[in-house]
């Protein structure tokens, strides 16, 4: 049987969650109604998205919430399309939440194969060391996004290491700051020397 997985791209952590049932898979910052869990630090809302199979092998990409920002990606590259209706997927395509630089997530399945046993027979409902361990990572990584303070440094990290702080927004943001900064710090050193000046008199 066929299984859908989600990893997350590398620079969020490269995590793959699943594999799902054939039922739809939630997304979204709010953990009692989503299957996969993110901050809202990351611009992700209580449910944000759904992922439905439809039974031929491909699957429908909706919004959870109307407004909300979400982005698909044929074959996980290419140019960012934004999803305002229900969207096909396929394996290998993607889709980003919040923006397209946000949490991009790509699609796959999962070949459930039987574990080896006597006899040519698999032991089935036994999970192997493998699938533990894959299962503690996941677990991890979303209690980390869903750390407000994680899921924000994570932000800082990849719009650092993808160059999207070096915008003209951002820049002239970074200008201004200072800008600010060095104008407050002169206007107080003026003023202490005119303080001084008028103390001497």
């Amino acid at each position: 049987m066929s299984l859908a997985t989600l990893t997350l791209s590398p620079e969020f952590g490269g995590t793959t969650f699943g594999p799902f049932q054939p039922a739809p898979i939630a997304l979204g910052s709010d953990s009692r109604r989503c299957q996969i869990v993110l901050s809202p630090q990351l611009g992700v809302r209580p449910v944000h998205c759904y992922v439905t199979p439809n039974g031929d092998g491909s699957f429908t990409l909706q919004l959870g919430e109307a407004g909300v920002g979400l982005y698909y990606y044929v074959r996980a590259r290419g140019q960012a399309q934004p999803v305002r209706s229900v969207t096909r997927l396929q394996t290998g395509d993607a889709f980003a939440l919040g923006s397209p630089g946000g949490p991009r997530f790509v699609l796959g399945i999962y070949q459930e194969a039987p574990a080896p046993g006597v006899g040519g027979k698999g032991r089935r409902g036994l999970p192997t060391a493998g699938q533990m361990g894959a299962e503690v990572k996941r677990q991890m990584s979303t209690e980390l996004h869903r750390n407000k303070i994680t899921g924000a440094l994570q932000t800082y990290f990849y719009r650092l290491s993808s160059g999207a702080y070096f915008q003209p927004r951002y820049i002239l943001a970074g200008a201004v700051a200072v800008f600010g900064i060095l104008a407050t710090g002169c206007a107080g050193l003026l003023r202490l020397v005119a303080e001084l000046a008028g103390g001497g008199s």
